[in-house]
């Protein structure tokens, strides 16, 4: 109840807008070159990058930055 009823930073509400193509395409790009040069941990290794992103920003439609974000930092590392 203290929490609830006590002014702080969760009564504030911020809308932010889905990215557009573009800004998923950036993202994609940033995240998969991130993966990319970590492929000696990771095990995975893009051959086109820039299709890759290009595929990513195209099927992720309606996607936040936050759900974008989960599908990069999330990849299993092979065991």
């Amino acid at each position: 109840d203290a929490i609830l009823n006590r002014p702080s930073r969760f009564d504030v509400k911020y809308n932010f807008a889905l990215p557009d193509p573009s800004l998923r395409l950036a993202f994609a790009t940033k995240w998969i070159g991130k993966v990319n040069a970590l492929s000696a941990n990771t095990g995975i290794k893009f051959t086109s990058l820039e299709q890759t992103a290009s595929d990513v920003a195209d099927k992720t439609e309606g996607w936040s930055f936050a759900f974008l974000k989960e599908l990069y930092v999330d990849i299993p590392t092979p065991s």
